[in-house]
């Protein structure tokens, strides 16, 4: 099967080169159903210690780059201070090469965060941190041309505060092909301010600093700026960190501009309870992914939102990997191909130890290069009558009004059977079984038998005789659809499920043959 471009729809690109055998593809109904959802297989990428505040890209030879800031502790005062450490991956999440070390200094150099260039180099933007914010400390860009192998350090990026200066976002190129940074400080005051500043010559050096969001004034922490284009193209969005000064009330703000970052909107709440870096990314599908730490809910787990309105509001968050005996340590998403998303995040278990963990997310169907399965976006399978087979008296599938059916009597206990894949990603489902009464003109009552069963490859069904329920018959030949079960939890990889009419049993008292035109299973968690 192909799209109008004449590309498989059972496979994608990365980097320009076929992936084969994989769907994973932005879907037209994501901006309804706020489809997203995060996969199961995961990769470490970090040696011991506390490895934290990753960036990950997407390299032009086709592998991903994860760095992130490795220290022996959360903040290590005094040193040893933190260096930035990368290490390469391959689509499906296998290393390439161990980890290693790509900027060094006297002083700590932290959170990280990656950015692809237009002709293939790479940009990393992080700060440099002493506790104070003298001469040397401050926020910097590097530069690598050879798919993250080296960096080259940039002229560092002049913003004017005293007393505080620090990032934790990207670097952005603008509309108008401006690279801007954003970053947070201040001086002598209270409280902390975004502000924003470019370079017309690609890094060379830096101006024009302007002011995104000021805290002082407004009696809020402004923390932790992460800036991108969104689906526009031309409009340019600023999420931040807030927090009151004791750090209380934690959510994020919004503020957009229209004029490549000279000027931004007020700003205005648009997510609560969530804490550090708000790290986004839009979708090819024209959505929006925000990953934060949910710092509602200790011990303030990695989750995930989608935006379907360019950021005004968000969906409920989900979880990403497991629960943190600590906190969550930041992350950075890319989407690789339309629909798939990578993404490096960090979990901390004390404040000596932090892990560094790649996964997958995904904004439509189908399997990622690492294997997870991502199931219909609806989380619906079917199977009609002529995919079934029959066991214990139906008898053979026949069509009523052009629907193929298994036919129960009226008799004794007659059942057909129907054998799901249950995916990986599905916890619990529900269960339906469609049927049709043959004869007209009368009104009476089915006892159906509700059998399913579970097991996995190399194991054998067992009988399961399920809960018995009534129906009343409706209108001749009018599709029914009926509830076998709700969230069933899933223990195997193949489900069977047999809708057993009762005959003979006394309370069914509709003298007729009934016709199962198939089962459908629903996802529900």
């Amino acid at each position: 099967m192909k799209d109008k471009a004449g590309r498989r729809l059972d496979s994608f690109e990365v980097a320009g080169k076929p992936y084969a055998n994989v769907a994973a593809l932005a879907l037209t109904g994501s901006k309804k159903t706020g489809n997203l959802r995060g996969g199961t297989i995961s990769t470490t990428v970090s040696g011991t210690g506390h490895n934290a505040f990753p960036g990950l890209i997407l390299c032009d030879d086709g592998t991903l780059l994860s760095v992130w800031r490795s220290a022996p502790q959360h903040n290590p005062t005094p040193a040893p201070a933190g260096v930035i450490k990368a290490r390469k991956y391959s689509t499906d999440l296998k290393p390439l090469g161990a980890e290693y070390t790509v900027l060094t200094d006297a002083l700590d150099l932290r959170d990280p965060m990656l950015t692809k260039l237009a002709d293939g180099r790479i940009a990393i933007q992080y700060f440099k941190h002493d506790g104070t914010a003298n001469t040397t400390a401050g926020v910097f860009v590097a530069i690598s041309s050879d798919n993250g192998a080296t960096f080259t350090q940039l002229s560092k990026v002049p913003f004017t505060w005293d007393t505080l200066v620090a990032c934790s976002g990207r670097m952005v190129v603008a509309p108008n092909g401006d690279w801007l940074v954003a970053a947070y400080g201040r001086t002598s005051a209270t409280f902390q301010h975004i502000r924003l500043m470019r370079s017309t010559n690609q890094g060379v050096s830096w101006s024009g600093e302007v002011t995104v969001a000021e805290g002082q004034a407004e009696s809020r922490n402004y923390m932790e700026p992460v800036i991108g284009t969104l689906p526009d193209g031309l409009t340019l969005m600023c999420l931040i960190r807030v927090a009151n000064s004791d750090g209380t009330s934690p959510a994020i703000y919004r503020t957009v501009s229209t004029d490549n970052g000279a000027t931004w909107s007020a700003e205005a709440s648009v997510v609560a309870g969530d804490g550090g870096r708000p790290a986004w990314v839009r979708l090819a599908s024209g959505g929006l992914l925000l990953v934060t730490r949910d710092q509602a809910t200790a011990p303030y787990p990695v989750r995930f939102r989608a935006s379907w309105d360019n950021g005004l509001t968000w969906s409920t968050l989900a979880q990403l990997g497991a629960a943190p005996a600590s906190q969550g340590t930041y992350a950075q998403p890319i989407e690789v191909a339309p629909g798939l998303i990578a993404v490096a995040y960090a979990i901390e278990a004390s404040s000596t130890s932090s892990t560094v963990t790649l996964a997958y997310l995904a904004d439509g169907y189908g399997i990622s290069p690492a294997g997870d399965d991502f199931s219909d976006p609806e989380g619906t399978l079917f199977k009609g009558a002529g995919e079934g087979g029959s066991v214990g008296g139906a008898s053979a599938a026949s069509q009523v009004l052009g629907w193929p059916i298994w036919t129960l009597g009226a008799s004794a206990a007659d059942q057909c059977a129907f054998v799901f894949r249950i995916p990986t990603s599905w916890k619990s489902f529900d269960i339906d079984v469609l049927w049709v009464n043959y004869i007209g003109g009368t009104t009476a009552d089915v006892v159906f038998r509700h059998d399913h069963e579970q097991c996995n490859a190399g194991a054998t069904f067992t009988a399961a005789a399920g809960a018995t329920a009534t129906v009343t018959t409706g209108n001749q030949y009018i599709l029914t659809n009926t509830p076998m079960a709700t969230g069933v939890a899933r223990v195997g990889e193949f489900l069977r499920v047999k809708p057993t009419r009762l005959g003979a049993d006394a309370a069914d008292t509709y003298a007729n043959n009934i016709g199962i035109a198939g089962v459908r299973v629903r996802r529900a968690s």
